[in-house]
């Protein structure tokens, strides 16, 4: 995708279609930047673009910068910049009947339950209110019968059983994460469900976990592994039970 993107971005622009223009900077070459860990022209792309789109209504442009804005903020780490994305937006996506289209729903769930873990990791004491948007997001995601977001589910359950130091519950959800992002194709998301699985179970068996799981994301060129998977899944994924 890295290869193609700078390819077709290049026609887009001599052709002067600003539609895909935008649609591929907000959407596609972010992530591209992001996995070169350089977040720094990630949210370059992102600015480019909506400053030449329209600053009126609230388009799938803006809803793809408003998630794209969302992951280089947890790749950040910048919890409270992440979560306050998901509070200005959620409105406008309401009013904008964006929620209608299945997978744009479940996507902004599960962005919205990242920057909620993201967000809780970094108060001095546990706010009840974000961690209750875990156990929320979880159920609503359930409501939606597709195995991706089944999977996004399990993923929220296991950053509240984290927080929470249920260890074993957590393994279990990310197990659950990991199979059924195998049915879905979304090898990325279950390597890093493997990878967190991996270290919380720790010993022989956890670092093989671990280590096959950063192979995957090694092969798809991530340069920072750990940065790139927190973005994906915020955690402390270590079991203090076994240090």
């Amino acid at each position: 995708i890295s290869e193609r993107v700078i390819k077709v971005l290049k026609e887009a622009q001599e052709r002067g279609d600003l539609y895909a223009e935008t649609s591929l900077r907000t959407r596609v070459s972010y992530v591209c930047y992001l996995a070169q860990n350089q977040p720094k022209l990630a949210a370059d792309e992102i600015d480019i673009a909506m400053e030449k789109w329209s600053q009126t209504g609230f388009h799938a442009q803006h809803y793809y910068a408003f998630i794209a804005r969302g992951e280089i903020a947890l790749y950040h780490n910048q919890g409270e910049l992440a979560w306050k994305l998901v509070k200005e937006h959620w409105p406008k996506m309401k009013r904008s009947m964006f929620f209608r289209v299945q997978f744009l729903l479940i996507e902004s769930l599960h962005l919205s339950s990242r920057a909620a873990m993201c967000l809780v990791m970094q108060t001095t004491s546990p706010n009840n209110k974000l961690l209750n948007v875990l156990g929320r997001v979880a159920r609503r995601l359930d409501r939606e019968k597709k195995v991706y977001a089944d999977a996004f589910a399990a993923l929220s359950r296991a950053m509240f059983a984290l927080f929470t130091g249920a260890y074993d519950s957590a393994i279990a959800q990310l197990s659950t994460a990991e199979s059924k992002f195998t049915v879905a194709n979304m090898q990325m998301y279950a390597a890093v469900a493997q990878r967190a699985r991996g270290k919380l179970i720790g010993g022989e068996e956890g670092t093989k976990l671990v280590t096959k799981a950063e192979e995957i994301m090694k092969e798809q060129q991530i340069q920072n592994i750990e940065t790139f998977a927190q973005m994906m899944l915020p955690g402390k994924w270590e079991n203090k039970a076994n240090n």
